[in-house]
């Protein structure tokens, strides 16, 4: 369980990292406009594939992988409990700040993967993403602190900080 554990938080961390880098690079190439997204220049569309991409594969990582392996190592939850219990636990241990911002958050994740003809929605995303990315990193960190504190895992350490 621990090396499981371990790995994981070294996916995170790089994922966490990359996902910093790619909403800095978004928030810093100029405002999300309804214009821009509905034309995106060759730059901009990998700029925001770059955001969704790895948005999504935190969120997977993280709540996905990490958080239910998290809970079991701690012996917080039964593995087959229903993955709202699990959220609902996560808050009560102040890991994700609350359960139903992390289900709106997934939920985001899963509009993510769809390829939506309306550049309202598709700036609505971008937006929502973007502004998001310090939850998700601020989640990572907290799942540091519970491993490390209650769990005793001594993780690596040089992982990347909260770079948004």
């Amino acid at each position: 369980m621990e090396l499981r554990l371990q790995t994981q938080f070294e996916q995170c961390a790089r994922l966490a990292a990359w996902l910093a880098d790619a909403g800095k690079a978004v928030a810093g190439s100029g405002p999300l406009t309804v214009d821009r997204v509905a034309a995106p220049s060759p730059t901009d569309a990998d700029l925001f594939d770059l955001l969704l991409y790895r948005y999504m594969r935190m969120q997977d990582a993280l709540g996905g992988r990490l958080l239910p392996t998290l809970l079991e190592a701690g012996g917080e939850l039964p593995v087959e409990s229903a993955y709202i219990d699990k959220l609902n636990q996560l808050e009560r241990l102040g890991i994700v700040g609350s359960a139903a911002r992390w289900m709106e958050l997934r939920a985001l994740r899963n509009r993510m993967a769809h390829d939506y003809p309306d550049s309202d929605v598709r700036l609505g995303i971008l937006r929502e993403a973007l502004t998001s990315v310090p939850e998700l990193l601020a989640t990572y960190t907290a799942a540091r602190r519970y491993a490390s504190e209650k769990l005793g895992l001594a993780l690596a350490v040089g992982t990347p900080p909260d770079r948004t």
